[in-house]
C-alpha cells in the first residue's frame, strides 16, 4: 500500500462527547441536541489506500483490532491510523474506535481539537469513566485519548492485558483501530502490540532504514504482521487503475 505524502494540515474539531459511566455507555449514541462537529479533511486517495489495506486484512469472526505500528517516531503511523478508522467506519457502517496508545508523544488532542485528558489512562485507572469523543462527520466514528498519563506508561498496557477492559472495548465496538507507539523508541512497545489482532507497520519511503524493519517484524511476530505500509510515496500508477490492483 502507498498512501502518498502523509497528511499534515490541524485539524480542528468541536468536542461532541459521551461522558457515561462504563455499564451506560452505549458507542453510537451522541445527542443531537450537541450538534454536529466540523469534517476532517483527509484526501481521497489517501483514504483508498487505507480502505484497500483494510479490506485486504483477514480477522476472525467477532470484533476487529487492527494495531498500527512504525519502527521510530514520525513515520507517519498516526495519519495512517485517522484514515484506516475513518475508511473502516464509512465502509462497515459499523461502530469503529481509534484508540491512542502512543503514550509518548499523544497527538490526538492536537489533531482533533479536544482535552487531552479524560483518556485510555484514567479509564484503565478506574479514576474516570469512559469517555469516547465522536469523529467528525461519522456518527458511528470514536476517538479515545490516552488521557493523564504517569511516569510508568508501561503498567497502563499491563492493566489491558491482564483485566477485561479491552473486552470492554471489543463489546462496545467492531472495529478498533490502534495508534500504536513505535516499536523502537520505547521499551514497553511489545508489551502494547499485545492488544491488537493483527499488527500494520508503517514505514517512511527512502528515511525507515530496513534493518529497523527487520527489528520490528522480530519483535512484532510474522503470524501477526499483516503488512507494511510505504508512507510518502508518491505512485506513478494513475489512481483509477490503482483500485483494480
Amino acid at each position: 500500500m502507498s498512501p502518498g505524502t502523509p497528511f499534515h494540515r490541524p485539524l480542528h474539531l468541536a468536542e461532541v462527547m459521551t461522558d457515561r459511566p462504563r455499564s451506560q455507555l452505549t458507542p453510537a449514541f451522541v445527542p443531537r441536541s450537541r450538534g454536529r462537529t466540523r469534517s476532517i479533511g483527509l484526501p481521497d486517495e489517501f483514504i483508498d489506500c487505507c480502505r484497500q489495506a483494510f479490506h485486504s486484512l483477514q480477522f476472525d469472526d467477532g470484533s476487529r483490532v487492527l494495531g498500527i505500528t512504525s519502527a521510530l517516531f514520525r513515520d507517519g503511523k498516526t495519519s495512517v491510523a485517522v484514515g484506516m478508522t475513518l475508511a473502516s467506519a464509512v465502509d462497515t457502517g459499523e461502530p469503529t474506535l481509534l484508540l491512542e496508545c502512543d503514550l509518548e508523544q499523544p497527538a490526538f488532542s492536537r489533531i482533533f481539537g479536544i482535552e487531552r485528558t479524560p483518556g485510555l489512562s484514567d479509564w484503565v485507572d478506574g479514576s474516570e469513566a469512559m469517555r469516547c469523543i465522536r469523529m467528525a462527520p461519522l456518527d458511528n466514528a470514536f476517538v479515545m485519548t490516552a488521557g493523564s498519563v504517569g511516569p510508568d506508561p508501561a503498567r497502563i498496557f499491563y492493566q489491558l492485558n491482564r483485566n477485561s477492559l479491552m473486552d470492554e472495548l471489543r463489546g462496545q465496538y467492531r472495529n478498533i483501530i490502534v495508534d500504536l507507539p513505535p516499536m523502537l523508541s520505547v521499551a514497553y512497545g511489545q508489551l502494547a502490540c499485545q492488544l491488537s489482532d493483527r499488527i500494520l507497520l508503517v514505514a517512511r519511503h527512502g528515511v525507515t532504514p530496513l534493518k529497523d524493519l527487520q527489528a520490528v517484524t522480530q519483535m512484532v511476530g510474522r503470524e501477526r504482521l499483516t503488512g507494511v505500509v510505504l508512507n510518502g510515496y508518491a505512485s506513478r500508477v494513475p489512481g483509477w487503475l490503482r483500485r483494480f490492483s
